[in-house]
């Protein structure tokens, strides 16, 4: 005999895999914004980049 789920437990996992998931995006996201923010601060402080910029006019 097997366990059948009702409706509603069904439906609380569901959204408690959602909400989960949802949460690992969000950091996922916020640690890729971070990293890309990182990586042009270093790419902006960079001497050739700031001297190219600046001598353009």
């Amino acid at each position: 005999m097997e366990k059948k789920l009702l409706p509603t437990d069904l439906s609380k996992t569901i959204t408690e895999k959602y909400y989960t998931q949802k949460r690992q995006n969000k950091q996922g996201f916020f640690y890729l914004i971070f990293s890309v923010k990182f990586f042009l601060l270093k790419i902006i402080q960079s001497r050739p980049f700031y001297v190219f910029f600046h001598k353009r006019d």
